[in-house]
């Protein structure tokens, strides 16, 4: 096994979908945020168009991040011993 291979496969992957993920759930937290304030009986003014677009340009660059990591890690995946991934 090339346990260089396996840690660039390991990091790459770990780094590219943490960040995804982190962003996806700020994302989401504005959302429902505004949801459960509108639930309540309050007008949902507070909603913030301008962050949920900007959450939504970052989030859709992360997972084209994480896109390029897949490519990086399924050309180290056999050295390092690990199945090549899917992106779904």
């Amino acid at each position: 096994m090339d346990y260089e291979a396996l840690g660039r496969y390991t990091a790459e992957l770990e780094i590219a979908a943490r960040e995804r993920n982190r962003i996806l759930g700020d994302l989401s937290r504005l959302i429902r945020q505004t949801i459960d304030t509108s639930v309540s009986g309050v007008a949902a003014m507070d909603f913030d168009c301008g962050q949920a677009s900007e959450l939504l340009e970052k989030a859709i660059a992360s997972h084209q991040e994480l896109a390029r990591a897949a490519v990086v890690v399924n050309s180290v995946a056999q050295a390092a011993g690990k199945p090549e991934l899917r992106m779904l």
